[in-house]
């Protein structure tokens, strides 16, 4: 689960929509995105909209299917996806260089029911402390 504080969260979009001459300017700006941040670009999005004036159309996708569309050509004004594709991307020059900005991080769990019979997790190792 993504967390992130939602005042953190509209400081950051806006700064990263409002961060460069070409997108402030724009009346309308494309974001592709992954799914993760879904929830939070949802909520967020009409804020900005209503506090810049200033339109904003999301695609959301799997981040390694939007980097085979931006390799292909696809248009974007911003593009929020999971690593390590930004990073390949720049090298590829297919986003500015320099612009990354890590906005959330992503915590995966593990757990088992405390009656479920181990023989079902042969290579499940669990560390007691």
């Amino acid at each position: 689960m993504t967390r992130i504080s939602v005042p953190a969260a509209v400081i950051v979009l806006c700064s990263i929509l409002l961060s460069h001459g070409s997108v402030a300017n724009a009346a309308e700006i494309k974001v592709l995105c992954g799914g993760g941040i879904r929830s939070v670009l949802e909520e967020l999005g009409p804020r900005f909209e209503r506090a810049s004036g200033h339109k904003i159309r999301i695609k959301f996708g799997i981040s390694a299917q939007l980097k085979k569309e931006i390799e292909g050509g696809e248009s974007f004004d911003i593009a929020i996806l999971t690593r390590p594709v930004p990073d390949e991307l720049e090298k590829q020059g297919k986003i500015t260089a320099g612009t990354l900005a890590e906005i959330a991080r992503v915590g995966i769990g593990v757990a088992v029911r405390t009656d479920a019979p181990m023989a079902r997790f042969p290579r499940l190792v669990i560390k007691e402390e």
